[in-house]
């Protein structure tokens, strides 16, 4: 009997750079909404206990690559006791990477 191996590529969504780069925008859209800087991030998240320089916040949110809990005290340093998981979705699915 001889067996084949799928050629197909699976991908991991969890890894995606589409979800990176959408968590990315959607946190910049948010901070471009509220008025917000990198320095204004930073400032608030010490007061959550979370220390940050506003360039290592740059650099994790350029590349959307950072743990649930960032993300979670992320948006509620900018006020938002909401996230619109469509507009993520919607978001993530226009990417041409």
């Amino acid at each position: 009997m001889l067996f084949m191996q799928s050629t197909v590529r699976q991908t991991n969504s969890v890894h995606d750079p589409k979800w990176a780069t959408g968590i990315s925008r959607l946190i910049k859209a948010h901070m471009a909404a509220s008025g917000i800087t990198y320095a204004d991030l930073s400032n608030n998240l010490k007061k959550l206990g979370t220390s940050q320089s506003p360039e290592n916040l740059r650099v994790k949110i350029n590349r959307g690559n950072f743990g649930a809990q960032l993300f979670v005290q992320l948006l509620i340093v900018m006020g938002k006791s909401e996230i619109n998981l469509k507009e993520l979705e919607n978001i993530v699915s226009n990417i041409d990477l």
